[in-house]
């Protein structure tokens, strides 16, 4: 009640100050307008960071002309950098200032009037007239008929619909199975980015055997168990990995939510390269770390959609929902156990009755320990070194539930987790965040 009544008067504020926005707002539609002209089919959204990143591949394998998509969002809901992952996408990112979107943004009043009200309505019956074609993103039939219809029915929409709270889930493995097809270019920065960015990297640090991307994601969140039991490790617990990836010759570009200059040191410091050790932009250095590394290590959030549109090799730890995959990846997933128990519940829960559960009343949601990333590290590092396959294939967890996406796309298990639930349960036990239940 507290936090609904907040919201509302915070809605209210905005909805004040609303005509001080409507000049950057203008500026934002005039840009989009110039940045858009060639384009046959654009697709607006005002979703956050890791849609910025995936939209744009989606509508280039959707649309035989070149697509475009327009974002817009409160400033620090994006990173503007993201313009330049594709060389045959037109993306705009149009911001105003954060102030409009003060309280949660999703429900924020001022924010629903300026772009679903205003700029989107008003560019979309623009560029109609011109004949281009128009969609929002959204659960509307008009975005999900986006995507292939053989797609649709493949991937048997009537299981999908009743396993899934949300219809607007149902494009992501639909657009995975788009995405495999190698007749697009992999998303990277401009050269000119690139390399200035390679050059001051190489300043901090002398190249090594490779670059390995991490990315630890936080969210903070009073009211929702799907936010809050995404959250990974603390850096603390990363330090062992990190530490054998220095000794073994790779540079760690670190990205995400989470402060590592406090639990690095020694030659784990010394070959970790933290967003603040570069002089370039910090959008430009999240972007190189994740678009450029040799691997991709880290959690499920919005960054990790950067590692897939640039094809690197990765590796997802503390990785929640059990539903969700990225094709190629290789998983070492929570564990779910009884209260106090050191084994965990076994992958027949997790792949059947918990595989689209964001919160487990009564259980214990639990992250991989120090000691699991670890292992889970070093057995991935070294098939790739060796050039084996990066994991087990999914038939190693036995039946699982139809729907969970690994039975639409590839991907693949980490033999040190798989080992750890079935025979070793202490790797497993890593408490540091309280898990939030549905009930919470």
């Amino acid at each position: 009640m507290i936090a609904a009544v907040r919201q509302a008067i915070l809605s209210i504020l905005g909805a004040l100050l609303l005509p001080f926005a409507l000049p950057s707002l203008i500026r934002a539609v005039i840009r989009a307008l110039r940045r858009h002209k060639d384009d046959s089919a654009i697709l607006f959204s005002t979703s956050g960071f890791g849609y910025t990143v995936v939209a744009p591949d989606l509508m280039r394998r959707t649309f035989k002309g070149r697509a475009g998509v327009v974002f817009f969002g409160p400033v620090w809901r994006y990173n503007p950098i993201v313009e330049e992952l594709y060389s045959d996408t037109t993306v705009t990112i149009c911001t105003v200032p954060a102030w409009v979107a003060i309280g949660q943004y999703r429900v924020s009043l001022p924010s629903r009037i300026l772009f679903l009200k205003i700029a989107i309505p008003l560019l979309s019956a623009y560029w109609r007239a011109q004949g281009k074609i128009c969609v929002v993103f959204s659960d509307s039939p008009d975005f999900h008929r986006l995507l292939p219809e053989a797609e649709l029915s493949d991937l048997g929409h009537a299981r999908l619909g009743h396993a899934l709270p949300h219809l607007r889930y149902h494009w992501v493995p639909r657009y995975f199975r788009l995405g495999l097809a190698a007749d697009k270019p992999r998303a990277r920065l401009s050269e000119a980015t690139r390399a200035r960015c390679s050059t001051k990297i190489d300043c901090v640090t002398e190249p090594g055997r490779g670059d390995v991307c991490l990315y630890a994601r936080y969210r903070e969140s009073t009211s929702s168990c799907s936010v809050t039991n995404r959250n990974g490790a603390a850096a603390a617990d990363y330090v062992p990995a990190i530490e054998w990836l220095a000794a073994r010759g790779y540079r760690v570009l670190i990205t995400g939510d989470v402060d590592f200059s406090e639990a690095l040191n020694g030659t784990a410091r010394a070959r970790s390269i933290l967003p603040g050790d570069v002089d370039v932009p910090r959008g430009e250095f999240l972007l190189y770390a994740a678009t450029e590394c040799d691997l991709w290590i880290g959690e499920d959030g919005g960054g990790t959609n950067v590692g897939w549109v640039a094809r690197r090799k990765m590796l997802g730890v503390n990785w929640f929902p059990f539903y969700a995959v990225f094709p190629g990846i290789t998983l070492c997933y929570k564990t779910v156990h009884s209260p106090g128990a050191a084994k965990p519940l076994g992958p027949d829960f997790m792949f059947g009755p918990g595989a689209f559960e964001f919160g487990f009343p009564g259980l214990e949601l639990r992250g991989n320990s120090p000691e699991l990333l670890r292992a889970a590290v070093i057995d991935f590092v070294e098939r790739h070194e060796r050039g084996d396959p990066p994991g087990l294939p999914v038939s190693a967890l036995g039946t699982v539930s139809p729907d969970v996406w690994f039975n639409f796309v590839p991907a693949y298990i980490s033999p040190p987790w798989l080992s750890a639930v079935l025979t070793v349960p202490g790797l497993s036990g890593n408490q540091h965040r309280r898990p939030v239940s549905a009930t919470d």
